[in-house]
């Protein structure tokens, strides 16, 4: 089950910050990518999984994986990650950046 929180803008369109439980008692902060609805097409579709597939495949202690995808023959596709508490890693690199300077 995922309960959603916040919203924020993403490359590819809206990315919230969701609660993924697996259990009553256990449950794990994550982000949840889903696409712009204004600009859900195939070319779009594709590159979210792409990324997805991607993701799935990095082993490292510092890169995020890929939890999961949610998908249904009704809805666009929904790539599940974990959730980076200070932003993403553009974001926190321009701060630093503007920090030190």
């Amino acid at each position: 089950m995922i309960k959603v929180f916040h919203n924020f803008v993403g490359h590819f369109g809206v990315v919230r910050r969701a609660e993924l439980r697996s259990s009553d008692t256990d449950s794990t902060c994550a982000a949840v990518k889903m696409l712009d609805p204004s600009n859900i097409c195939k070319k779009a579709i594709l590159d979210l999984l792409r990324e997805a597939y991607i993701m799935s495949e990095f082993d490292h202690l510092n890169v995020l994986t890929t939890i999961g995808i949610v998908w249904s023959d009704m809805d666009p596709p929904l790539l599940v990650i974990p959730y980076m508490g200070k932003g993403n890693l553009l974001r926190l690199i321009r701060d630093k950046v503007m920090v030190s300077s």
